[in-house]
């Protein structure tokens, strides 16, 4: 006995949907020809501007299509250039900060936690006891201005801060070992 499915001749409703669907990726294809060249300029200068390595200009573009076919599955090709150039931001975006994170994770490892002779940098006891005392972030950039001689030009890009926010830092961060040398008046 015959298989009744493999008789019956082809449908053309699955003809007319494979033509479709063969329509809809051609049309895409062409989309993303003529859309990823301008969103991966556009990607490339954002790494340059947040400070993210180049390399991942591609992986936000790529991060960009993708997020677009999910959310436009009907018809890919309507996503709006703009909405995929924030979605490619965004990735970067998360992506400084990994690496903010990760950074200054390896430069508070090299912060000593004590003072030894060789990282004494001329403190003087009472000195360097206040400055164990601080918070890690604000060794960090006490260390990175005055001990490594770090123009907070330099120091606002390696923690992944703005200017302005690396100079409150820096005046909070002396306050607070100015607080700490102070003596206590009880």
């Amino acid at each position: 006995m015959d298989d009744p499915i493999a008789t019956e001749p082809d449908d053309p409703a699955d003809d007319l949907r494979s033509e479709t669907r063969d329509r809809e990726t051609i049309a895409f294809s062409d989309f993303c020809v003529h859309t990823m060249p301008s969103l991966l300029r556009i990607m490339d200068h954002s790494c340059r501007r947040l400070g993210v390595s180049p390399s991942f200009a591609e992986d936000a573009v790529q991060e960009a299509f993708i997020r677009g076919i999910r959310q436009y599955h009907d018809d890919p090709t309507k996503m709006p250039l703009p909405w995929l150039v924030r979605v490619g931001q965004n990735f970067l975006h998360d992506q400084a900060r990994r690496e903010r994170r990760w950074h200054s994770s390896d430069e508070l490892a090299q912060i000593p936690e004590c003072p030894d002779e060789e990282n004494h940098h001329g403190f003087d006891d009472e000195l360097w006891a206040a400055f164990a005392k601080l918070r890690p972030d604000d060794r960090t950039i006490i260390e990175l201005i005055l001990l490594e001689d770090l123009a907070p030009e330099a120091v606002a890009p390696r923690l992944g801060i703005s200017l302005e926010a690396t100079y409150k830092r820096y005046q909070r961060a002396l306050k607070r070992l100015r607080e700490l040398l102070e003596p206590q008046n009880e």
